[in-house]
């Protein structure tokens, strides 16, 4: 059985009956072993299904119930926030979400966190046509969650590069999630893939994903730095939404600050029940090593002209950084358009 759309477009009774196929035939999606870190992207379609049928119960139910350590959320209703985060508190999870107006300037992204692990909101980013982005850090890893331009090709390009740069200041244990609406061999995604962001799904050697939405493409993904190696990925078939939530698994240690150790990811120094201190940003509960401080990372600031690792007070916004006019639209290198290597 198959599924493909024609010349007059999506058939949603034809999708509708390739999903609940799919998912009477696959396997079920494994649990999740103690150690691993698992997240879910998803465009909830503001709680309805393409006939505009209320599914939030059904969406609740279907993402809940995996043990997800991280879920990121696409058109949430500003309207109907409070209920989503009261139905996500009942199931344990923390939320955060992108503040004032976003996409049609009603909805937002929303990343939930499940209870007892330690997380907080580091920022958020305004991007072209009522988007955001937003981010949270949780035991040394920083998740975004954004969700990209649907019909302009050159602003989801531009949308690309401010998330480039901004993840550029943020670390190198970075995990990208979100509705891109652009299928892998868009230049919007290869910007991504380009400066060093690796497609989970395919990393983690599992079947490439058949589709995500209902227009028959898969333009939903989770990135990660290649030092967060996917050990495994799968999706949510079901019609409760006109995308399908994605999910992959991580071997990143997690969990609250404990006696056994710190908070900061892959340290070694410090004593059982001691908190890390971070030299740069003077933090005495630091997730994050010194070499890996957010502040060491600071491009420079068109209102002041600061820059370098003593740069740590500018209050100008880091998207409106200057960008050298020899760094290429495309991949970001030191080079001009013309002369990137990685245009074929």
């Amino acid at each position: 059985m198959t599924y493909r759309t024609s010349k007059q477009g999506a058939d949603y009774g034809a999708y509708e009956a390739y999903v609940r196929e799919l998912a009477r035939i696959s396997d079920s999606i494994p649990g999740r072993f103690g150690s691993t870190f698992r997240i879910i992207s998803y465009n909830i379609h503001y709680m309805v299904d393409r006939m505009g049928n209320d599914t939030f119960s059904s969406m609740m139910a279907e993402v809940c119930g995996l043990d997800a350590t991280v879920i990121c959320l696409q058109e949430v209703p500003h309207i109907k926030q409070s209920e989503v985060v009261r139905a996500f508190s009942s199931y344990g999870y923390r939320c955060y979400m992108t503040t004032g107006t976003s996409y049609r300037k009603s909805l937002g992204n929303m990343i939930c966190v499940k209870s007892g692990i330690y997380s907080k909101q580091i920022g958020e980013l305004d991007l072209k046509s009522y988007r955001k982005a937003i981010a949270i850090s949780i035991m040394g890893v920083i998740v975004i969650n954004t969700h990209l331009e649907v019909k302009s090709d050159t602003i989801r390009e531009e949308q690309s590069r401010t998330i480039m740069r901004w993840i550029s200041s943020l670390g190198p244990n970075v995990i990208l999630c979100g509705d891109m609406n652009a299928t892998i061999d868009k230049k919007s995604i290869q910007i991504f893939l380009i400066n060093g962001l690796i497609d989970s799904c395919a990393a983690s050697g599992q079947p490439s994903r058949d589709m995500t939405c209902w227009a028959g493409t898969c333009v939903d993904y989770i990135l990660a730095s290649p030092m967060i190696k996917a050990i495994g990925t799968s999706q949510i078939y079901s019609v409760s939404s006109d995308h399908m939530a994605i999910i992959a698994d991580y071997n990143v240690r997690i969990g609250a600050p404990s006696s056994r150790a710190c908070r900061a990811l892959g340290c070694t120094s410090c004593a059982p029940g001691k908190k890390h201190y971070c030299r740069n940003c003077k933090s005495t509960d630091s997730d994050h090593r010194a070499r890996e401080c957010p502040t060491l990372i600071m491009p420079v600031c068109e209102e002041c002209g600061g820059s370098g690792r003593t740069h740590k007070d500018c209050k100008c916004n880091i998207s409106a950084a200057v960008v050298s006019p020899t760094t290429c639209d495309f991949c970001m290198g030191d080079h001009s358009l013309q002369d990137c290597p990685n245009i074929v």
